[in-house]
């Protein structure tokens, strides 16, 4: 990945912490991944990183624009101040799944290509409904539900009509300063 640490990657080890730590542990757990992932945003130069080859297509999990940072410095501040509330939550697994889909979130800006969005949308609709389940009302997160998979089932419509008219899935072209 040429030394650049996808933000993303801080919001995943977050969640994957969280069970481990208790009391002060976790406020530094929950306030520190959002600063850390900001911070990555500002030391690292724009251009193109995390690049992988499957099945004959590149997939650009780390495509740094101005553009994206914005929306990234924007998304991590709201996660900072989301994870600020989620202090004096009780269910652990709200803020594991809150961090799964900043997470998320940060992956889908960066996306270099459409298979990679793709990945990064369905895990932020499976992690956002999560937390509409937590809250208690299982009727109500049900039918939340039906809104990211319909998401989901048109941005894939369009990404293989796109692919099926013989187009590049990395319809971002390079990085742009």
């Amino acid at each position: 990945m040429n030394g650049w640490i996808h933000p993303a990657l801080f919001f995943f080890a977050g969640a994957i912490l969280l069970p481990f730590v208790k009391d002060k542990g976790r406020a530094i757990v929950v306030l520190g991944m959002p600063a850390l992932a900001f911070l990555s945003l500002l030391v690292f130069p724009q251009g193109t990183y995390g690049q992988i080859s499957l099945m004959d297509m590149s997939l650009t999990f780390g495509r740094v624009d101005r553009l994206s940072l914005v929306f990234g410095y924007i998304f991590t501040l709201i996660a900072f101040i989301g994870m600020i509330y989620s202090l004096h939550v009780k269910k652990i697994a709200e803020p594991i799944a809150a961090f799964i889909y900043a997470g998320s979130a940060m992956g889908a800006i960066f996306a270099g290509d459409l298979v990679t969005l793709f990945l990064f949308w369905e895990a932020m609709a499976f992690s956002s409904t999560v937390i509409v389940l937590m809250g208690g009302n299982g009727a109500a997160g049900l039918r939340y539900l039906l809104i990211p998979i319909f998401g989901g089932v048109c941005l894939l419509a369009g990404i293989v009509i796109h692919l099926s008219a013989g187009n590049d899935p990395a319809i971002f072209g390079s990085a742009r300063s």
